[in-house]
């Protein structure tokens, strides 16, 4: 297989399928194989049709990109997050919430998580 080559943010038929979350843990651990395990079902998702939010809602301790150690600092991996989910024309479709006992999260409330839960078609935990 030469010269294959893939568009994670070509263009994606109208979302018309309902919302589709896929849970993951892309931020926590910003590797190679976690992330392009991410990356390759929001990107499917979005072809099939779906609404597509990634959420990663996880009480963990997240592992830095730069000292590849466990910390409660996720600001490096928020970034990394931001990063991807860019890259992919999704930039506002995720939520992470921060490790530690009732981190608010990121990009919505509390009610605006539960509202997208509620409205769910599929949930993908990987």
């Amino acid at each position: 297989m030469s010269g294959v080559s893939v568009d994670l943010a070509s263009p994606t038929p109208a979302p018309d399928r309902g919302v589709a979350i896929v849970w993951g843990l892309l931020a926590r651990y910003p590797y190679g194989g976690v992330t392009w395990q991410a990356m390759h079902h929001l990107a499917a998702l979005r072809r099939l049709g779906f609404d597509v939010w990634y959420v990663e809602d996880s009480d963990s301790r997240v592992y830095s990109p730069t000292t590849h150690c466990p910390t409660m600092e996720f600001e490096e991996n928020v970034a990394f997050l931001e990063r991807w989910m860019g890259s992919l024309g999704m930039p506002d479709r995720w939520i992470f919430r921060p490790p530690g006992e009732g981190g608010a999260p990121i990009v919505a409330d509390e009610r605006e998580l539960e509202r997208l839960y509620s409205r769910a078609e599929v949930v993908l935990n990987l």
